[in-house]
């Protein structure tokens, strides 16, 4: 929950705290009392646009200061994904100090990107009415939101997910198999100047170790998997992927995206590329890369390099 609002140079007010406790908190007061004032601070704090004219008249910065309090395991995760420790106690402080053509943002005293904050408030805060900070407008937050619905179901699910993660990774991988002649393929298409790349939703230092066992990296010239604590979908991976090989919007028509599942197909659309979608994995049931939207489906390795060739 929100405990406390630090705000100091804003607009008519020289400092002012504010402190919240648990439950209904109500703001009262007659017009221009500064009730919106204080939930437009907390918008800047968040990465709200900030103008010159917001500053009070003859000072030079601005500074809002969120105080959280949260016991949420997710929130834990975001803070180590972002590469910051958690307070023990709970506490989250997200303060953004402001000035004409520049702002700093700092989270538990860390200087972060507004990025960064605002991936970290979306677990924290919404502001109902304000579109950048509502859950039920962010399509990566339904999942949680029904997982909470599903209670006791949901822990047993996810008690499940967390026993595979750890069998997968000593005993899992080594399970694999790579598909028959995929690694030569790999090297004819290299050899005919294509540059090729992973783009997986596993944890990435599993796709290093599954890519050495099969042959696959020395062929490939990006290889990027999931952070170890994150929640990033195909769509992410996949961005990610044309970031590292330096791809822009203007090389999108001559990308493509193989995958063996929907959501390869899926991911690949909503980063404006098309997705050839395999078979010979035998992930997928009969129909589902056609229904996804995928150009073409093929049955071997060698279908998939003469489309390639072709595309």
């Amino acid at each position: 929950m929100l405990q406390s609002l630090h705000v100091k140079n804003l607009a008519l007010m020289e400092e002012t705290e504010v402190e919240f406790g648990e439950g209904l908190n109500i703001l009262t007061g007659e017009t221009g009392a500064g009730k919106s004032l204080l939930i437009g601070s907390v918008n800047l704090a968040l990465g709200g646009k900030f103008e010159k004219e917001m500053l009070r008249k003859g000072k030079e910065n601005a500074l809002v200061e969120l105080v959280f309090v949260s016991g949420d395991d997710r929130v834990r995760r975001k803070l180590l994904q972002l590469e910051l420790e958690p307070e023990e106690d709970g506490s989250v402080i997200i303060s953004r100090k402001m000035q004409v053509g520049k702002s700093v943002y700092k989270i538990n005293g860390e200087t972060v990107t507004a990025r960064q904050v605002k991936e970290l408030a979306e677990l924290l805060i919404d502001i109902h009415g304000q579109h950048e900070h509502q859950s039920l407008l962010n399509k990566k937050k339904h999942m949680e939101i029904l997982d909470a619905y599903c209670g006791e179901e949901f822990l047993k699910a996810a008690e499940a997910v967390e026993r595979f993660r750890l069998l997968y990774e000593p005993v899992g991988q080594y399970e694999n198999r790579a598909a028959p002649g995929m690694a030569e393929v790999m090297e004819r298409l290299k050899e005919k100047g294509f540059v090729l790349a992973l783009a997986s939703s596993k944890p990435e230092n599993l796709c290093v170790s599954i890519c050495a066992r099969f042959g696959f990296t020395p062929h490939l010239s990006a290889l990027v998997g999931s952070p170890p604590h994150g929640d990033w979908e195909k769509e992410d991976v996949v961005r990610e992927a044309m970031r590292q090989l330096g791809l822009t919007e203007r090389d999108l028509p001559r990308v493509l995206m193989v995958g063996d599942r929907k959501f390869d197909v899926l991911g690949a659309r909503a980063c404006g590329v098309d997705c050839a979608g395999v078979e010979f994995f035998g992930y997928a049931p009969p129909g589902e890369l056609e229904e996804a939207g995928a150009v073409a489906v093929v049955s071997t390795p060698e279908e998939l390099e003469e489309f390639i060739l072709s595309h």
